[in-house]
Order: structure tokens, then C-alpha cells, then sequence
């Protein structure tokens, strides 16, 4: 696997309020690097300008992706990278 396999949540969404995103929106992209079977995979995912953090919300913000965007990709394994055999053997 690629060790910079990328996994994205809500593609085109805000991950917090589910707002639609378009070109030109000041957004803020969120990576999360989870360790699995086949190596390391990048779960991406954007906040629109009214759901990116401030100081007083980081950790709320922080916690609340992380269970969202944790619990999709667990329960979703069809968005799991696949292991592939060597054909060494």
C-alpha cells in the first residue's frame, strides 16, 4: 500500500454541519493519519469557515471529528485501502 493512501469524508461537504461546498470557499482541510493492517491511511475531510475552531472550540471541534470521521471509516469497510498479496509468495 502507499503510505500516502487517502481516504476522504464528505467529499464537497463541511464534516461538522454538512453544508454543501463550493469552488471558492474559504475552507480548512483536516487530515487525520490512522495506523491499520496495511500501513498508515490519510483520512481527509474539510470545515467550512463557520465550523473551523477557534481557541475556545478546538477541543470540542477536535473530538467531535474524530468521532465522526473514525466511526464512518470503521463502519464503512468498503472505503478501507485493500491488502494486496505478494506475488513472491
Amino acid at each position: 500500500m502507499d503510505s500516502e493512501t487517502v481516504v476522504t469524508y464528505r467529499a464537497g461537504k463541511c464534516a461538522v454541519c454538512d453544508r454543501a461546498l463550493k469552488r471558492g470557499d474559504h475552507v480548512q482541510s483536516v487530515d487525520m493519519h490512522v495506523f491499520g493492517p496495511v500501513g498508515t491511511v490519510v483520512l481527509r475531510c474539510w470545515l467550512c469557515r463557520t465550523c473551523r475552531p477557534n481557541p475556545a472550540t478546538a477541543r470540542t471541534t477536535s473530538a467531535l471529528l474524530a468521532d465522526r470521521v473514525l466511526g464512518w471509516y470503521r463502519a464503512n469497510p468498503a472505503a478501507w485501502p485493500v491488502l494486496h498479496q505478494s506475488t513472491n509468495g
